[in-house]
């Protein structure tokens, strides 16, 4: 915890994709909702980590800056589960905390009690979706497009 007092995330079973981050209280846009967390890794590292977890169907990685990548595999905690969305309900925010390189996460809207947190993962031109996050958009045309991780998202 880095900006203040965190908020209950809880995980559950998503409608969009495999599992998903839900926010436990009401929570007012622009709120401090937690920090995804995760080991902090270089983007070569991310590269070799990515192949491995593309072929198991899963990513938590995320770009943090020109250097980093945070993998939140196995030492993030529940926010690595929010799903994609193109019309998101928070918004990853890198900050210089102390020394440290860290992503806050915020509530981009007033958020209802057991709401389910999504974020843009802002795939650029660059970076292509692996095949098993763009099959579960296909699959859930009418609702937002998720993925079972963290696929390389980038922080705005």
């Amino acid at each position: 915890m880095f900006l203040g007092i965190k908020q209950k995330i809880l995980l559950g079973k998503s409608e969009v994709a495999g599992w998903g981050a839900f926010i436990k209280n009401p929570v007012k846009k622009g709120e401090y909702l937690g920090e995804y967390t995760g080991e902090l890794i270089s983007h070569a590292e991310a590269e070799k980590r990515g192949k491995l977890y593309e072929r198991a169907g899963f990513s938590y990685l995320f770009d943090l800056d020109d250097k980093y990548c945070i993998d939140a595999y196995r030492m993030g905690n529940k926010l690595k589960f929010a799903n994609h969305s193109s019309e998101p309900n928070c918004y990853p925010k890198g900050m210089f905390v102390g020394g440290d390189h860290r992503i806050g996460i915020f509530a981009k809207d007033n958020l209802k009690a057991g709401e389910e947190l999504f974020y843009d993962y802002h795939y650029t031109k660059y970076q292509k979706a692996p095949k098993w996050f763009l099959d579960q958009s296909k699959k859930k045309e009418s609702k937002n497009s998720g993925g079972k991780g963290r696929v390389v998202s980038k922080v705005k």
